[in-house]
C-alpha cells in the first residue's frame, strides 16, 4: 500500500508542496496584498527548490525527490538537507529543510542522466 502513496508523493509533488506554477502566482498576489515591494517578491517566488525552504508533513520518498530535483533538475552540484521526525508523529511524517543549494555542476548534462553510472576506471 505504501508503494501507492510513494508513487503520489512522485507524481503530484510541485502540487503537494505548492511548488507548481498556479501556487506561485497565488504566494505572488498574496504577497502583493500584503504590501510586500515587487523584487521581493520575485525572490520569494522564483521556481525550484531553494536555501530556507522547508518542507513539512513530508514522507521518506520525498527526500529523494528533493535530491533529483536539486541535482539532476536543477543541475546544482550539491544539496545540504537537515531532515527530522516531529516528535510524537505517529503517521511516519518528516520535515525536510534545504539549508544549502551548492552552485552548478562543472559536468554538463548527458543524456540518460539520473541512471546510474559505472564509475570505475581502466
Amino acid at each position: 500500500m505504501s508503494d501507492i502513496f510513494d508513487a503520489m508523493h512522485r507524481a503530484f509533488f510541485d502540487q503537494l508542496f505548492s511548488l507548481d506554477e498556479e501556487a506561485r502566482k497565488a504566494k505572488a498576489q498574496l504577497l502583493r496584498e500584503a504590501g510586500v515591494p515587487e523584487e521581493m517578491i520575485a525572490d520569494l517566488t522564483r521556481p525550484g527548490i531553494l536555501p530556507g525552504m522547508s518542507f513539512g508533513g513530508a514522507k521518506a520518498v520525498d527526500v529523494m525527490n528533493v535530491v533529483e530535483r536539486v541535482l539532476f533538475g536543477q543541475n546544482a552540484g550539491s544539496v545540504l538537507l537537515r531532515v527530522k521526525r516531529p516528535p510524537f508523529d505517529e503517521a511516519g511524517h518528516i520535515e525536510i529543510d534545504v539549508l544549502e543549494v551548492g552552485p552548478p555542476s562543472e559536468e554538463p548534462r548527458r543524456e540518460g542522466e539520473g541512471e546510474a553510472a559505472d564509475t570505475q576506471e581502466p
